[in-house]
């Protein structure tokens, strides 16, 4: 079922709220309210986008009123009558697939859900989400985290938040959450024992992408969004006897998003190469702004880095074309100590 239009706001009639057998529904632009009981036994799949609950106590009875729901969409809804002190609660134990997504201005909410055998999270621009259970998130496979720019989530819930989704196997930081954790003296993030992809975009110093590989062990592809820094990342040298241990055994792919020729983007790829010891593929898009003159610059320095895997293939991609990047032995020593001076 699908119902609601932009151009009209929709109160739902108390009758869809017992529909026994529904099993989807994806609401748009509608208004939430009912004073009796909610009971939808056979829905699985609820989408609210832009609807406007009437308060929390309402929305907790409805999710709480799908004993069978699968798929929970809330994407910039509006709770009519909510305060700072409301908490979203409920307990879905068939729940595989989660997100929350609430413009900025729009009602942050804590959420408090008991869904043991979520699979795919997606969190953007929430408050404060605890996973409660005495295994929560055991079965989690994805997770896309995004403070957004509300700056409402501290940094002791955002801490909690990556302790509860450190089961997954994949996981993306958008830059905003990255950001999050520069204020931390020492960071000391999570173990993420099964996390195999991860997807960041990072920011300020390189301490951040350092403990994000000291943490994940057994990753095997790393994508670094470069596209959206207002600023680059101060890249910090590690020198390769403190490589992370996915560097020196299980990472094969890198992708590198929007490089620039600075002389930190540089160095942070030096780095990778040289430490990756079992790379097999590594895809570097230039940035955007970068044009042809460049660009040829760019592929110069690339060609000259030094590979600590003899498998790894090197791939500068510029305007939909691929420039496959070879090293020559004999320009190692030269490179180093061109870049030494440079930087």
């Amino acid at each position: 079922m699908e119902f609601g239009s932009p151009a009209r706001i929709w109160w739902l009639p108390e009758s869809f709220y017992t529909l026994k057998n529904l099993k989807a529904v994806k609401l748009d632009h509608v208004m939430m309210g009912a004073d009796g009981p909610v009971s939808l036994p056979s829905l699985k799949i609820l989408q609210l986008r832009q609807v406007v609950i009437e308060d929390f106590e309402m929305l907790s009875k409805l999710i709480s009123g799908c004993p069978a729901l699968e798929s929970l969409d809330l994407h910039d809804c509006l709770i009519e009558y909510g305060n700072e002190n409301d908490i979203l609660a409920a307990s879905l134990p068939s729940l595989r697939n989660f997100k929350i997504y609430v413009d900025i201005g729009g009602e942050l909410c804590d959420i408090e859900i008991e869904a043991p055998n979520l699979e795919h999270v997606v969190l953007l621009c929430f408050a404060d989400v605890k996973f409660l259970g005495s295994s929560p998130l055991s079965c989690l496979h994805s997770a896309r985290v995004d403070t957004g720019e509300s700056r409402t989530i501290s940094t002791h819930c955002l801490m909690g938040l990556l302790t509860q989704i450190s089961n997954a196997k994949e996981m993306s930081l958008d830059w905003p959450t990255l950001e999050s954790l520069l204020g931390l003296d020492d960071v000391q993030l999570p173990v993420f024992p099964h996390l195999t992809h991860l997807t960041i975009q990072p920011v300020g110093t390189s301490c951040i992408l350092h403990s994000l590989l000291h943490s994940a062990s057994k990753l095997q592809a790393l994508v670094i969004d470069l596209e959206m820094a207002d600023y680059p990342m101060v890249w910090e040298q590690l020198e390769p006897p403190s490589a992370p241990k996915c560097l020196l055994s299980s990472l094969e792919e890198i992708e590198i998003k929007g490089l620039s020729a600075d002389k930190y983007g540089i160095k942070m790829v030096a780095y990778l190469l040289k430490a990756g010891a079992v790379l097999k593929k590594v895809n570097i898009r230039a940035h955007a702004r970068i044009d042809r003159e460049k660009n040829r610059e760019l592929a110069s320095l690339l060609r000259r880095l030094p590979k600590g895997s003899s498998a790894c293939d090197v791939r500068l991609l510029h305007c939909s074309k691929d420039m496959s990047i070879s090293v020559d032995d004999d320009d190692h020593e030269e490179f180093e100590n061109e870049f030494d001076r440079d930087s």
